[in-house]
């Protein structure tokens, strides 16, 4: 029975790293395309997929301002695209929007900005206030409210300015049809002091640029997932997790402007590494440079993983003796100690983590040699709740039994040809693991509506099941072999 846990513990663990892979392959191949670079490294191919990325993202603008060019009436609009801080004092804007049958308002960042009295400038000089209440959006997680809405507005207090009438807006965009009779577009454009002095981006547009933005971000992510999918093994993972927990590929960069990339890992040192990370990022102009920081980025983590190290060892051996393990971890951490042992960076670092996996997969406890998994979509509910609901439910391999796991695995798929396409949750082994048993939705059958529920009806029988309107999830029992 122990050794049963442990296959299903251990399963867990191994879960994100052999499904996420292969989802990583088929949506990264679809979102990808055509700005994927492969390089010898995770970070170069990430590096050089997102100047590519950045390259066709720059000449889909050249297009489209070539296109509004061309546009005899689009040709006077001036566009709108500024950044803002709390700390700068509200500055009246002026944009000819003459033709423009749509305009898009919106804003990005990490703080709130507003437009204080705005109002449409007819041909005779007229003012008319913008009509906010025309105003379209799609639901995003952001806020907007105009002074039409009594329950959501306030009245914008910026030091000894005050509007009365107008919107504040926070990662959100608005669409507002006009008449083709104004001019102009006036009004007094602030980021609010109340959210701190955070940076925001507004604009004022004839096209939508959230759906430009949302493109481009879907986009970085594919890059992301392909880039993972390429780049399996335990230390890349690792690495990839860690640089996308600091912040190191979220945003863009100006193509080849490496300074920028390396000021990022220059910013997420610490201690000894900071300053000189900082000196080179300065001055970084080439890939080897960028390099030099991330090694200094990485030298940072060396010691808590060789301490680690010794205390995964220590553990290791209460419950046998590992003298070769041992031996290896002590140079490791004689090399380290010697200030003329060489550079420490990344590789040293991977060294470090690589032998650490070494003495944890040594553990008598994880010798066995096939895994039991749930090779799942990759697919995580808004709410964690969802997750139980068949509707949320995605196409996936299910159980899968997989040999030489601590190397390079190999798997097979236990139910392949015996079961309809569907979506697998929470399989359980029994006490003598021979048999499985796990919560399958079908999806061989389109049901009438799949989406989100908007009835209590949460709950189906199995006789209710064929003529349900939507999928749920059934228990069903296998051999485990």
């Amino acid at each position: 029975m122990t050794s049963i846990r442990r296959i299903v513990l251990t399963g867990v663990l191994f879960l994100g790293l052999v499904a996420g892979a292969v989802a990583a392959e088929r949506v990264g191949e679809a979102g990808a395309r055509g700005s994927y670079r492969a390089r010898n490294t995770w970070w170069e191919t990430m590096l050089a997929s997102r100047e590519a990325l950045r390259e066709q993202g720059a000449a889909a603008e050249r297009r489209a301002e070539a296109e509004r060019q061309a546009d005899p009436v689009l040709k006077t609009f001036q566009p709108l695209r500024v950044q803002l801080t709390s700390q700068q004092e509200p500055r009246k804007i002026k944009v000819p929007v003459a033709g423009v049958k749509k305009l898009y308002l919106g804003c990005s960042g990490r703080g709130r900005a507003f437009l204080g009295e705005p109002q449409l400038i007819g041909h005779d000089g007229k003012a008319v206030p913008l009509p906010l209440t025309k105003a379209r959006g799609p639901t995003r997680h952001g806020w907007f409210a105009h002074s039409g809405m009594r329950s959501r507005w306030k009245p914008i207090v910026w030091g000894q300015h005050r509007y009365d009438s107008g919107f504040t807006i926070e990662n959100w965009e608005i669409c507002i049809e006009l008449d083709g009779q104004a001019e102009w577009l006036e009004g007094w454009l602030g980021a609010q002091p109340d959210r701190g002095d955070r940076q925001v981006e507004f604009w004022v547009q004839h096209r939508s640029l959230a759906d430009v933005k949302a493109k481009a971000a879907a986009a970085r992510e594919a890059i992301t997932v392909a880039v993972a999918g390429a780049f399996p093994s335990p230390v890349d993972s690792r690495q990839q997790r860690l640089e996308a927990r600091v912040g190191i590929w979220k945003a863009d960069w100006e193509r080849s402007d490496l300074a920028d990339l390396a000021a990022r890992y220059a910013d997420a040192c610490g201690g000894k590494q900071k300053q000189a990370a900082q000196e080179i990022a300065k001055q970084c102009k080439s890939v080897a440079e960028l390099k030099a920081v991330r090694d200094l980025f990485y030298a940072q983590y060396i010691e808590k993983r060789l301490a680690l190290a010794r205390k995964t060892l220590q553990m290791v051996e209460r419950a046998a003796p590992r003298p070769q393990l041992a031996a290896e971890l002590a140079a490791l951490e004689k090399q380290f100690a010697d200030p003329q042992g060489g550079s420490h960076g990344e590789a040293f670092y991977v060294r470090t983590c690589k032998l650490r996996r070494k003495i944890v997969l040594s553990h008598p406890a994880l010798d066995f040699p096939k895994l039991l998994i749930n090779k799942r979509s990759g697919l995580l509910p808004e709410h964690m709740c969802d997750q139980y609901l068949g509707r949320h439910s995605r196409e996936a391999p299910g159980l899968v039994v997989l040999e030489n796991w601590k190397g390079k695995p190999r798997e097979t798929v236990l139910l392949a040809d015996k079961l309809p396409p569907g979506g697998m949750i929470h399989p359980d082994l029994s006490y003598d693991g021979k048999r499985v048993l796990f919560a399958f939705a079908d999806h061989s059958v389109q049901r009438d509506d799949d989406r989100p529920m908007t009835t209590p009806r949460y709950w189906q029988t199995s006789s209710e099941y064929s003529g349900a309107r939507r999928r749920a999830y059934f228990i069903y029992a296998s051999s485990a072999e």
